[in-house]
């Protein structure tokens, strides 16, 4: 944590003395998150699907899935946010980073090109899902199997542009799939394209990435395709509804190009602003274990359900519990084996929060 202190003192110091002294100075944002929880496991949970998941993923303890804390900067002509962190979900999900980095949630800068086209810079959210680490942000406690398949986070730059009320278009050049830094034999940077459609509370979002695996001389191409849908029906019910499909090319390997796919669906419901509640069903096919690390001769063949509980006695803070079972489709796995069969318990407790300074 000492560079991420190092780096957020900085930024707060020149935060506070650039543009002090004039009418133009940007709008300041101190923000923050703390999730706490408890996930009991009740089936013969093993290695294989924990290293699948990387939220909420310690079993039958006390833990914090994440804490940040960090500053947004808005100016009309320049942007910038930057936030460290801790927790489960740094641990797990940043293992293959240098240390130096994993204590890093996002850091970034951007410039504004044009009247409505931004350009940034560094470490930030991936445009691929529509869940992140931070659990108040999502109907649903734990995270699905979509997004813990899929980058949460992409290091390059991106360019952004509003064409008008309805329509913004994205374009991500980055180090690879959820990559920092890159690895021996990765030379190619990965891109990635988005295409959002809003109106009247809908919302449309088509998201690629494509990119080389290592090393780039064995042409191995990795094209992914996010496609979501976010609605209400009436006041208080809204909806989620999302597929994946990825496609992974290996011209030295029969076949030459394998896939993997998944549906999510959720359905929230606000019975009022303090209680609300979200049920959510999974379906996820991998066979050839692309992106879940299951042994190669045991695929990933699952549809899972949950259903979570959510209470605010005040804004930011939220108390949450969902139960969430699964169970595999693959006539070669038993319950005993526990490869894609689980049955998991987890409560929380969240702490968001921003601020102008």
């Amino acid at each position: 944590m000492k560079i991420g202190s190092l780096l957020l003192s900085i930024f707060i110091f020149l935060s506070f003395t650039s543009n002090a002294d004039t009418l133009d100075a940007p709008e300041i944002t101190l923000n923050g998150f703390i999730d706490a929880y408890y996930a009991g496991d009740y089936a013969e949970f093993n290695n294989y699907f924990t290293g699948f998941t990387v939220n909420h993923n310690r079993r039958n303890e006390f833990n914090i899935n994440l804490a940040t804390v960090g500053l947004d900067i808005e100016h009309k002509k320049y942007r910038a946010a930057i936030n460290i962190q801790a927790g489960s979900y740094p641990s797990a999900n940043y293992v293959a980073e240098p240390i130096m980095w994993c204590s890093i949630y996002q850091a970034w800068a951007g410039v504004k090109l044009g009247a409505k086209t931004w350009l940034d810079a560094g470490i930030f959210p991936s445009h691929l899902g529509f869940e992140s680490p931070i659990s108040a942000e999502n109907p649903t406690l734990t995270r699905s199997m979509s997004a813990e398949a899929s980058p949460y986070f992409l290091a390059g730059t991106r360019l952004h542009h509003q064409a008008n009320e309805n329509w913004s278009f994205g374009l991500t050049l980055c180090n690879g799939w959820q990559r920092i830094t890159t690895r021996p034999g990765e030379t190619l940077p990965s891109a990635g394209t988005q295409i959002t459609y809003e109106k009247n509370k809908f919302q449309l979002n088509w998201s690629t990435y494509i990119g080389s695996e290592v090393p780039d001389s064995l042409n191995n191409i990795r094209f992914f395709n996010n496609l979501f849908a976010k609605f209400d029906l009436g006041t208080k019910n809204h909806v989620i509804l999302g597929f994946d499909i990825g496609v992974l090319s290996n011209p030295m390997a029969r076949p030459s190009t394998f896939t993997w796919y998944n549906a999510t669906a959720i359905l929230q419901h606000e019975f009022s602003n303090k209680w609300a509640c979200a049920g959510r069903a999974e379906y996820f096919r991998d066979d050839q274990n692309i992106v879940t690390p299951f042994p190669w001769n045991v695929n990933f063949h699952t549809a899972a359900l949950s259903f979570n509980v959510d209470y605010k006695p005040v804004s930011p803070i939220s108390c949450r519990a969902e139960v969430k079972v699964a169970n595999s489709l693959n006539p070669n796995i038993t319950v005993q084996s526990s490869m894609g069969n689980y049955a998991l318990f987890t409560a929380s407790l969240a702490y968001l929060f921003d601020r102008k300074l």
